[in-house]
């Protein structure tokens, strides 16, 4: 997020929310105040807070003790807003911790606020961890690898890393060329947040968790500041800046609700509202606090939860008498389905069963009244607690769980599969039928995707990144029902594209897994043949990327192992492949099968060990691909997978180096450039700007080839030059779509060309190149370019 969307953003919250940042600053003075209010290590209980949270996992203290006191340093505001004389923050890593309804994240975020607005940071990220949203699910919290990414893309990076090691570097860069502000809000475990903060002290880091993360707060780098419950007298205050009508007549019902909400801002401010706007009388308040069906307090873990307070506003949700309002109770406990509890509108017309945005308004407006969710810019927030208090709701009833479950994957693959062929028109892969649609329901789905694009400017594929965590959830859920929501291991599948390109690869894994589990429960053919086919590709594809990667020669472990993957890979496409000769319906899905079987044979090839089994996977590789091309002619719109094969089949046909095969298939490529360079208006975007790249890159090696097999040296030169034109080409079209990875590399073997030309000079320049990108990106390939350079006689 910019630093300019989340000022936007907080102020939006601070004029709806004026009552409660009024009422914070009341209560804790000023954000340094906030900031110092921890356990007092000179209290005579030794420092015990009266209500502990869920202890870290990493932790082997509960919190600082009367030992760790004297070595945390203390802060104040003045230590965070200004620098020292080197130009840095002391201490730059501050962690504040408190039970869950404490107001740790709204403190949080209105610091970040108050410091980006200093001017004095360069780049800002949010981070949202997770950590207690997903401990009634182990695993579900955010994994570094995931955190990374999220940083990285918080930050601005476009081409975020597949693997962590590359993610980290990349990220330490830029806290290194950076003064980052980093908030990291639910933090469950210090190992989740440890590889992002900063090794030195540049830069600050806000880490927000109801767990104490003692281990941190032993370092003499990082501030530790606990927030506790309100005490009485304070939450009474609070209170009073609702400026709640006939409070102050009736000090029994202040006192009630001081003793349910148990000092919680969160608890406070929803009874302030239903008070405030007379939802519930002051004079009965007792009466209707009392009679909650629930307990008043109970302590999971430690932990306060005043559910007598949700129960209160729940209560509300039911219609009056005069119909003025909607029964919006289900809506409430069905926002207990939804894992990522940052939602947009359309969520909750699909919660309600309404058929438009237009018409789940009514319901926003009365949960909002009641203070069960609340704004967040342009989306709906819901409490973590809240939330657990909807799950808890919802447990109960089977039938509405799995009706809710069905309604959202239903709507949500519609949803998956448009945006799917926004960024990649026409993949076959694609379930076009599911588009083929009058539903209202599927229509304003999509039709919020539109919005969301045209509002922020982006595209399909980063609405499906905003809803990445709630849609992977949604599928494992759904999948995992008994027996299985009958959609579901389809929306598992169908989210491949998005979590490939976007480097998820465990989520794409685990989906692929449960998918077929839950498609094997059904009885569903085609998903079956689908998550097979998803799980050749997830073999085939990390060995591509293996065998893309710039090197000098591939070790025997890692080549037995890449075969190994093949292997797999040819199993798991031929299994999908019997699959779909069963579902004949769904041919064109099928052809994609016998193309990735090429593929596979392609990548055989290139870590054979002899030149008769090279020429065998050749063969067979060049086979499979003219089989599914001849295929792919007979379905309409075949333009885009006709396109992506022909990049592929000419990387077969250039190492089999037949010279009529070469000549058929430099045609074939300006036809996959000539499709691919085509701008599409209305998806804001090239048709295929991948294979666009590539398509280059193929030439550049078709004419290499060619080079070396003509007679005459005049010739060969002349092959050479234009293999010099495509990588350079190529080169541009890469640095234009942002792929740093591809333009570096291609920079290099345009390099080592030169050299072969011998142009000694030309090849150091375009090596140095390459090696400065890499090194930008504190890649490893880079090392490998350094070995080049060095054999040229450059140290």
């Amino acid at each position: 997020m910019s630093r300019q969307d989340h000022l936007k953003r907080l102020r939006i919250e601070a004029h709806s929310d004026r009552h409660k940042r009024k009422g914070y600053f009341a209560i804790y003075g000023t954000l340094e105040d906030a900031l110092l209010k921890r356990r007092d290590a000179q209290q005579p209980n030794g420092g015990e807070s009266r209500s502990e949270e869920v202890e870290s996992a990493d932790s082997s203290a509960a919190g600082p003790t009367r030992a760790d006191a004297d070595a945390i340093k203390r802060l104040n505001l003045a230590d965070l807003t200004t620098r020292n004389p080197a130009g840095h923050y002391e201490p730059n890593i501050v962690v504040i911790s408190g039970m869950g309804g404490v107001g740790k994240t709204y403190l949080a975020d209105q610091l970040a606020a108050d410091l980006l607005a200093s001017e004095n940071f360069t780049k800002f990220a949010f981070v949202d961890f997770l950590g207690f949203s997903a401990t009634d699910s182990p695993g579900r919290e955010l994994q570094p690898s995931e955190a990374l990414g999220k940083a990285l893309a918080e930050l601005g990076v476009q081409d975020i890393p597949p693997d962590e090691g590359n993610r980290l570097s990349r990220y330490r860069r830029l806290a290194t060329e950076h003064d980052l502000l980093l908030v990291f809000d639910n933090v469950l475990t210090e190992s989740q947040v440890e590889a992002l903060l900063p090794r030195d002290n540049r830069g600050l880091v806000l880490i927000t968790s109801r767990a104490p993360l003692a281990r941190f707060a032993r370092n003499l780098q990082v501030g530790s500041a606990r927030l506790e419950p309100l005490r009485p007298d304070q939450s009474a205050e609070l209170l009073r800046t609702y400026a709640v009508p006939d409070l102050e007549d009736h000090p029994g019902a202040l006192a009630t609700v001081v003793e349910h909400c148990a000092g919680l801002p969160l608890a406070l401010d929803i009874m302030a509202r239903l008070m405030k706007d007379r939802e519930i009388p002051v004079d009965s308040l007792r009466d209707r606090l009392e009679e909650s069906p629930l307990d008043t307090m109970y302590h999971p873990s430690g932990s306060i939860d005043p559910r007598s307070i949700f129960w209160a506003s729940y209560e509300k949700l039911k219609p009056d008498s005069r119909n003025l309002h909607p029964d919006a109770q289900p809506v409430f406990r069905r926002l207990g389905l939804r894992f990522n509890q940052d939602i947009d509108e359309y969520a909750i017309a699909l919660l309600a069963g309404e058929s438009s945005v237009a018409k789940a308004l009514p319901y926003i407006r009365r949960l909002e009244h009641v203070g069960l969710i609340r704004r967040g810019g342009e989306r709906l927030q819901v409490h973590d607690l809240v939330h657990a208090f909807a799950r808890d709701l919802i447990a109960g009833d089977n039938q509405e769980r799995r009706d809710t479950l069905d309604r959202l994957v239903s709507a949500y693959y519609v949803c998956v599969n448009h945006a799917f062929t926004a960024v990649n028109s026409t993949n076959p892969v694609v379930d076009i039928e599911s588009l083929a649609i009058t539903n209202d329901v599927h229509l304003a789905g999509i039709q919020s995707i539109k919005d969301y694009c045209e509002r922020t400017g982006g595209n399909p594929a980063q609405w499906v990144a905003v809803e990445k965590e709630n849609l992977v959830r949604l599928a494992i859920d759904a999948c995992q029902e008994d027996p299985p929501i009958a959609r579901a291991p389809h929306l598992a599948f169908s989210l491949f594209y998005f979590l490939e390109t976007s480097n998820n690869w465990s989520d794409w894994k685990r989906l692929n897994d449960i998918g077929l589990k839950a498609a094997m429960s059904l009885g569903d053919l085609w998903a079956q043949a689908r998550l097979r086919r998803n799980m050749g590709r997830i073999e085939l594809v990390t060995v591509r990327d293996q065998l893309d990667a710039l090197h000098d020669h591939l070790e025997v472990d890692d080549i037995v192992a890449a075969r190994e993957r093949c292997a797999r890979a040819v199993t798991l496409l031929q299994e999908s492949g019997g699959l779909y000769e069963q579902c004949p319906e769904r041919a064109h899905e099928a052809v994609t099968v016998k193309r990735e079987l090429a593929d596979t044979h392609l990548m055989l090839a290139k870590l054979a060990g002899s030149p008769d089994e090279r020429t065998g996977h050749l063969a067979r590789a060049v086979e499979a691909y003219a089989v599914a091309r001849a295929a792919y002619m007979q379905f309409e719109n075949s333009d885009n997978p006709i396109a992506s094969l022909n990049v592929s089949l000419a990387e077969a046909v250039i190492r089999g180096g037949d010279s009529d095969s070469l000549r058929d298939i430099e045609g074939a490529l300006h036809e996959s450039i000539a499709y691919a360079k085509q701008y599409d208006a209305e998806r804001r975007s090239y048709r295929h700007p991948r294979v666009w790249c590539f398509a280059f890159v193929r030439l550049a090696e078709l004419h290499i080839a060619r080079a070396a097999s003509v007679g005459s040296p005049r010739l060969a030169r002349e092959e050479l030059a234009q293999a010099d034109a495509s990588y350079e080409e190529a080169v541009a079209l890469f640095q234009r779509f942002g792929n740093w990875l591809d333009r570096a590399r291609t920079l290099a073997r345009r390099g080592l060309l030169h050299r072969d030309m011998g142009d000694v000079a030309g090849a150091r320049d375009l090596l140095e190149v390459a090696r400065e990108i890499l090194s930008e990106y504190e890649h490893s390939e880079e090392g490998v370019v350094q070995a080049w350079l060095e054999r040229l006689g450059m140290p």
